[in-house]
């Protein structure tokens, strides 16, 4: 029950209102040895978007983080959870301005993304731009005018960075 008021609140986009219903959920399905990885990887999700939008980045890590650690031991059932939560987890240190932090989570969701081009080019766009941004503000300019040549090359032309790209790679 706790889970679903947590999602009835994280749906209304009442991140602090949800908050307390998933980690209620969450602490009952850690005690229970029956239940799947599924509701904890899903609890601790819906926790980090909450704090995402919450602004509070470091306890957004912490649940993406743990998201990604269980989705680490079984990469078979759970993969295709990953791609998002690495590019969360970028998202969170790029804001916080860790770069180097970030780089790995947004080259590691890229890779899944690449996979599933089709499904994904808003998120593999969204990835790219991110990503070349962070090898410019670690002035790393070869990377990220590859990252902005991908970008270019894979994002609509209405995506609202499409000009900035442009911009920054001339």
């Amino acid at each position: 029950v706790n889970y679903q008021i947590g999602e009835c609140y994280y749906f209304l986009d009442k991140d602090k209102e949800a908050i307390a219903p998933f980690k209620k959920a969450l602490k009952i399905y850690e005690k229970d040895p029956e239940i799947s990885e599924f509701p904890i990887i899903f609890c601790c999700q819906y926790l980090g978007d909450a704090y995402y939008g919450l602004e509070d980045y470091n306890e957004a890590i912490k649940y993406y983080t743990r998201a990604l650690e269980i989705c680490d031991k079984d990469t078979e059932l759970f993969g295709f959870l990953i791609p998002d939560i690495c590019k969360s987890l970028g998202f969170c240190y790029d804001i916080l301005e860790s770069y180097e932090e970030a780089i790995p989570y947004y080259e590691r969701a890229l890779e899944f993304y690449e996979e599933d081009i089709d499904n994904s080019n808003e998120s593999f766009s969204a990835c790219c731009y991110s990503l070349a941004c962070c090898y410019s503000l670690s002035h790393d300019y070869i990377k990220a005018k590859y990252f902005f040549s991908e970008y270019l090359e894979k994002a609509n032309k209405d995506h609202p960075f499409r000009d900035k790209a442009i911009e920054l790679l001339n």
